[in-house]
């Protein structure tokens, strides 16, 4: 399969890239950075607001 987060080739079953460390499957989580305060957390597809600042999550084409 491809790696949603770079686009490199994963074997199937693999729960982490080995080219970007991006982590996926069904708990599906990207590390994400606060566009306003910066800090960095984790979000996956449910996730809307930043829980720092309360921004607005940008989503990527994929989620």
């Amino acid at each position: 399969m491809i790696c949603p987060n770079c686009g490199s080739w994963v074997d199937e079953g693999e729960p982490i890239c080995s080219s970007c460390g991006a982590s996926f499957g069904d708990d599906y989580e990207e590390e994400y950075t606060c566009p306003e305060c910066h800090r960095m957390f984790m979000v996956d597809e449910f996730d809307t607001k930043c829980p720092f600042c309360g921004a607005l999550i940008e989503k990527k084409d994929y989620f």
